[in-house]
């Protein structure tokens, strides 16, 4: 907290997130907020505190937009702990982050409260991946379009699926897939270590790495005609 010619005082802070993306562009987060803000102590001096009773914790959710490894986040959050309450229930966050493909990533916010200004929060995360399983599969057939979640830590192969248009990958696994992109307009967002193999030529195609796996073509021309 900044005030006009005051006192400048730290802030400290600790997030646990859980993310999940419904589509390469649209995502959204939840939080557990812990902050230690300081110029709380300056807020009603009278009433006797300490720094275990000036920690607020909230609850936040937020949208994410994802451009390539930076993302936009907007949301609001409540407080569910503060016992002095000296900015009212509820706290907004306004910024960005950026990812590396090891995982950590750096973290840049505006937090307020409505239209007041709260405090920027910068800071250094990691990003843990978590898996599902270890099974196998493989898809064949055909759609207009397609949207392919992998999450578990088996080996994916859809190379005789065959999409007429829109064709998108959500990647989060350390082992390798296999898709068809003939002929599609492909999207594959890589999250994990594993990479992704596609067959075909695809009307376009869009690799996003969060994680350190790549979209890689494969000399191999698919089945599914």
């Amino acid at each position: 907290m900044f005030p006009t010619n005051g006192k400048a005082y730290p802030v400290y802070a600790l997030s646990l997130n859980a993310r999940m993306f419904m589509k390469p562009k649209v995502g959204w987060e939840v939080a557990l907020d812990v902050i230690s803000k300081q110029a709380i102590w300056g807020y009603r001096v009278e009433v006797e505190k300490t720094q275990w009773k000036i920690m607020q914790f909230g609850i936040y959710a937020g949208y994410l937009l994802p451009l390539n490894q930076f993302h936009f986040v907007v949301g609001m959050g409540a407080y569910v702990r503060d016992f002095y309450n000296p900015d009212g229930l509820l706290y907004h966050r306004v910024g960005m982050r950026y990812y590396l493909k090891n995982g950590v990533y750096f973290n840049l916010v505006l937090k307020s409260h409505w239209g007041k200004a709260d405090y920027v929060e910068w800071g250094v995360g990691y990003k843990i991946n978590q898996g599902h399983g270890y099974g196998d599969f493989i898809l064949s057939g055909t759609a207009d379009n397609t949207t392919i979640r992998i999450t578990s830590n088996g080996f994916g192969d859809a190379s005789n699926f065959k999409t007429a248009n829109q064709l998108i990958v959500i990647s989060n696994t350390p082992v390798s897939s296999k898709i068809n992109a003939d002929g599609a307009a492909a999207t594959v967002e890589i999250e994990g270590s594993g990479n992704v193999i596609y067959v075909g030529t695809p009307q376009s195609m869009n690799v996003i790495q969060y994680g350190t796996g790549m979209g890689i073509q494969s000399v191999e021309f698919p089945a599914v005609q």
